[in-house]
């Protein structure tokens, strides 16, 4: 038994010093383009450009392109640095799962794809039942946060937001966000 505890610990400290040694070798050669390397995650982290100015309340944002089945997408639309400041409303992985819910919520239920004359939309409230029209707009507000969809002929835009943006300010804030992404920045 004293003589397995021996051979595991000889193991251990061998490995350790492996390790060890190769920690140095990535730190000695590596060290030069680390600091490059952490600004490409961040740059990554954004798929937006932070030049554009949106509303200080939105947290996240997905742009769709109907005709040319593009997206814009964004998590941190205001910069990485303010989304990863302490007391932030939510992290970037719930706010990921929030707009996953969200749009999967608006796609399915509220902006169907096109119907053709052969076959109508199928709905799934049964409010739509008996319109003659398709809903444009929805919103949802939970106690984290609240979310916003606008659908136009050619864009759909679903917006994350603080929780403490008034329930009647999003349509605005949505349509201009709207109009701001598509008019200014040819999306």
């Amino acid at each position: 038994v004293e003589r397995v505890r021996c051979i595991l610990f000889l193991q251990y400290v061998t490995l350790f010093a492996f390790s060890f040694s190769c920690l140095q070798l990535v730190e000695r050669f590596w060290s030069p383009v680390l600091e490059p390397l952490k600004t490409c995650l961040n740059l990554h982290q954004v798929t937006f450009p932070i030049c554009i100015p949106l509303h200080h309340s939105i947290i996240g944002l997905l742009l769709i392109n109907r005709e040319q089945n593009k997206n814009l997408f964004t998590l941190q639309p205001h910069g990485v640095e303010s989304s990863q400041q302490p007391g932030t409303v939510l992290s970037p992985e719930r706010r990921r799962s929030v707009l996953r819910q969200f749009y999967t919520l608006a796609v399915s239920a509220y902006f169907p794809a096109e119907a053709s004359e052969d076959k109508p939309a199928v709905l799934h409230e049964e409010f739509h039942t008996g319109f003659t029209h398709s809903p444009t707009e929805c919103y949802v507000a939970a106690a984290d946060h609240k979310s916003y969809g606008i659908q136009t002929r050619q864009h759909q835009l679903l917006l994350t937001f603080t929780p403490e943006t008034p329930t009647f300010s999003l349509r605005n804030i949505a349509t201009k966000t709207l109009n701001l992404l598509t008019k200014e920045v040819p999306f």
